[in-house]
């Protein structure tokens, strides 16, 4: 027991699984993922939403003077920036400004993992640099275009429904722009399963991505 709940741990087949009530404190354990291996992890993230909001930008929002229910952004986003700057990981004191959205531009900014890969979705348009960029969204085209979807009255819960079947979990890992094997952690937020189906994929022990997972599963 801590202070926010009840955190969870488990054993399955060898992989380390950590549930956290509130998500950026799953940095704590990637941190210490960080610490003990000799290579920066890759980040694979399912998500309902792609959580990459700027790090420290709630709460710096929150204590910038504003007018009416206005607040200065800029000073808020620099203010951020500065946190995050000045932030260090063997402190873990910072997790409790930070708001359960920017736990992956924490992450990503301070080094603690090399690249994440967002499955989201909420997906995105934004176009992605392998060389520069540290953060892959799969693009908002990917499911109708690539699983051959129609966007009618029936998308979103087909979509939702077979969030992690084999053929279209392993299309959507396959997109993945590099190889991540086999140095990465599995990042998922509960609320990716929409349906009761979706929980209760087709096939469940011997889909070749039931063992893509590392050392570390942390929801």
């Amino acid at each position: 027991m801590n202070e926010r709940g009840i955190i969870i741990y488990k054993n399955i087949k060898g992989k380390k699984v950590f549930i956290e009530e509130q998500h950026q404190y799953v940095l704590k354990h990637w941190i210490d993922y960080y610490k003990r291996e000799l290579f920066l992890p890759v980040l694979i993230t399912l998500d309902q939403h792609t959580d990459t909001l700027l790090a420290f930008r709630y709460y710096c929002c929150d204590k910038c003077e504003n007018t009416g229910h206005t607040y200065d952004f800029d000073k808020a986003n620099q203010m951020a920036i500065d946190m995050l700057q000045d932030s260090n990981i063997d402190d873990l004191s910072f997790i409790k400004k930070l708001n359960n959205d920017e736990h992956i531009d924490f992450a990503t900014k301070k080094g603690i993992i090399s690249k994440a890969f967002v499955i989201s979705f909420e997906c995105v348009d934004d176009k992605y640099d392998p060389e520069n960029d540290k953060i892959y969204y799969i693009p908002k085209d990917f499911y109708n275009k690539y699983l051959g979807m129609a966007q009618d009255n029936n998308y979103e819960r087909i979509l939702s429904d077979n969030c992690i079947e084999d053929d279209d979990l392993s299309i959507c890992l396959n997109e993945i722009p590099v190889d991540y094997h086999p140095n990465y952690i599995l990042d998922i937020d509960l609320d990716f399963f929409r349906t009761a189906k979706s929980i209760n994929p087709n096939k469940k022990e011997d889909s070749p991505h039931r063992y893509m997972l590392g050392d570390y599963r942390i929801y």
